[in-house]
């Protein structure tokens, strides 16, 4: 499951987090479930340690997108190998959430699911 709520998984991190001149990272959020959320944004450093974090509520079925969620929610216009967390905070929804990290000279995306990982048994 990819989605985050208060009866499943509350939270996910996704590392990769870049800002600065040759790099930038925009954070997308979805309600998908058809209820309102509250989300948690925590930008953290290589180190993860924590930069800064801001609270998103979604209405049912919204899409938001957080242009450079490093500066915008860490604070900081220079971040490399950095992390964002999402976490449900409040409500009944279901929060899918994405990072597109984009190359300042070409503008060419990349998409990177931020979703629970579960480690594969053997």
């Amino acid at each position: 499951e990819q989605v985050l709520s208060n009866t499943g998984t509350t939270a996910a991190v996704v590392g990769g987090v870049e800002q600065g001149s040759a790099w930038r990272t925009n954070l997308g959020l979805c309600e998908v479930w058809g209820e309102g959320v509250t989300v948690r944004v925590t930008v953290m450093d290589e180190l993860m340690a924590e930069l800064g974090s801001k609270d998103y509520t979604l209405r049912p079925f919204e899409n938001i997108q957080v242009n450079e969620v490093a500066t915008k929610v860490g604070g900081t216009s220079s971040l490399v190998n950095g992390a964002v967390e999402v976490a449900v905070i409040s409500g009944n929804g279901r929060a899918a959430a994405y990072i597109s990290v984009v190359d300042n000279g070409t503008g060419d995306p990349t998409f990177v699911a931020v979703a629970p990982q579960f480690p594969s048994g053997s």
